[in-house]
C-alpha cells in the first residue's frame, strides 16, 4: 500500500541531541516513509517525525540529494495516527482525571510480570 501526501511535520532526532527539524512527510509506503528536508541525516538514526494528526518512529534508511533539498527514508517501527480525533475524545468524554486509586491500580499493573497478569479483572474485562 502507498499513500502519497505532503504534510508539514517536525523530525525528532532521537539519538542524544534530541534536535527539531521541519521537514514534509511525502509518501507513506508499507512500513517505510519518505521525508523530504533541508539538510543531511546520517542512517541508521533512531528518529520521529510528528505532525498535528499523527506520529512515526523509526530509524532513517537511506539520504539522497534532490534538487536543493534531501529525500530520507525512514523504515518505520511504529506509526499512531488520529491524535487529534483521540484527544478530541478524551476531553468529551474523560474530562475528570483518574483518581488515585486508579492511578495506583495502574502503576501496580504495569509493575507485575505479564504472566501475573492473566487473571487479573481488569485485564479479562478487555479481552
Amino acid at each position: 500500500m502507498r499513500m502519497a501526501c505532503y504534510q508539514k511535520a517536525g523530525l525528532t532526532l532521537l539519538d542524544g541531541e534530541h534536535r527539531t527539524i521541519p521537514c514534509f512527510a511525502v509518501r507513506l509506503s508499507g512500513c517505510a516513509l519518505r521525508i523530504v528536508l533541508d539538510e543531511v541525516l546520517p542512517l541508521n538514526v533512531p528518529v520521529a517525525i510528528e505532525t498535528g494528526d499523527w506520529i512515526a518512529l523509526g530509524e532513517t534508511s537511506s539520504c539522497q540529494r534532490e534538487y536543493a533539498h534531501y529525500a530520507v527514508e525512514v523504515e518505520l517501527d511504529e506509526f499512531v495516527g488520529g491524535i487529534q480525533e483521540l484527544d478530541a475524545l478524551r476531553r468529551n468524554r474523560l474530562q475528570e482525571r483518574p483518581t488515585a486509586q486508579i492511578l495506583s491500580l495502574s502503576a501496580n499493573i504495569a509493575e507485575q510480570p505479564v504472566a501475573e497478569l492473566q487473571g487479573s479483572p481488569a485485564i479479562r474485562r478487555n479481552h
